[in-house]
């Protein structure tokens, strides 16, 4: 279940509850003016979807990020930008299909001492 909250005029953090009530995934999307002036039209960020780890096989990442996008739809963004960090090859073209370009990708490793 999403249980979207505005913050203010500019910002919203959607919340995902799972069926017993605890929370299942956030994401925050927001209007920024500097990276609007930089691109030189409205545009929107959307800060690090994330869906706690038990729930990440269920689709979840989808409808938290169509209901960002619509929050910014309805407030006339032209260009909606995405920051992400160490989602799996299936939720990275879960964002393609959703009509996201990767700018950027980072890669981080790690090894057991």
């Amino acid at each position: 279940m999403l249980r979207p909250r505005t913050l203010n005029s500019g910002e919203r953090i959607v919340l995902l509850f799972s069926d017993n009530g605890d929370i299942a995934g956030v994401c925050r999307v927001e209007i920024r003016s500097r990276l609007s002036e930089l691109r030189g039209r409205r545009t929107a960020l959307v800060d690090a979807p994330g869906i706690v780890p038990e729930y990440r096989d269920q689709g979840h990442y989808r409808p938290l990020l169509l209901n960002a996008l619509q929050w910014a739809i309805q407030r006339q963004v032209e260009r909606i930008e995405m920051e992400s960090w160490g989602d799996a090859p299936a939720v990275l073209n879960e964002y393609r299909a959703l009509g996201f370009d990767t700018l950027q990708q980072a890669i981080s490793y790690r090894r057991q001492l």
